[in-house]
């Protein structure tokens, strides 16, 4: 019995991280992010988690 193969075209464009511009996170910003989370309920479920990486952030360990 043989596997289905993907339904995918030559043209579709394949992703490598190589072809990807560097991506730089901007501290202050994601801090002000991961505080928003923090009011949604989402943000309540992981608050230990979301907490400890905002004082990551504050403290320059990321």
């Amino acid at each position: 019995m043989s596997e289905p193969k993907p339904n995918s075209s030559e043209s579709e464009p394949v992703l490598h991280s190589a072809n990807l511009p560097p991506f730089y996170i901007q501290p202050a910003r994601r801090i002000e992010s991961l505080k928003r989370c923090l009011e949604t309920e989402l943000g309540q479920i992981q608050r230990v988690n979301i907490e400890a990486l905002i004082k990551m952030y504050e403290s320059g360990e990321t």
